[in-house]
């Protein structure tokens, strides 16, 4: 599974594969953390945390766009991140 490209884990997610959470989790959390803090979020973790779940309940989605899986993951949990601040 790690060897899958991000696609591929997208569709997997998209099948409830709990594998491809985790291979997606150590692909992109540091990425997300270093997006939160430059953003200066508050409290970190819960803004990734609800990163990943935004990713994870729309990867279906994902096979219906054009748009490269990489930018897709990150446009997607960006946009949750900066959502999650204001509630």
């Amino acid at each position: 599974m790690s060897g899958w490209d991000d696609a591929e884990i997208l569709c997997a997610l998209a099948r409830g594969d709990e594998v491809a959470l985790r291979v997606l989790h150590e692909r992109y959390a540091p990425h997300l953390f270093a997006l939160a803090r430059r953003a200066r979020l508050p409290d970190a973790s819960t803004r990734v945390e609800e990163a990943f779940l935004a990713v994870v309940r729309s990867a279906h989605c994902h096979a219906r766009t054009s748009v490269d899986a990489r930018t897709w993951i990150l446009v997607t949990a960006g946009r949750a991140m900066l959502r999650s601040v204001g509630r």
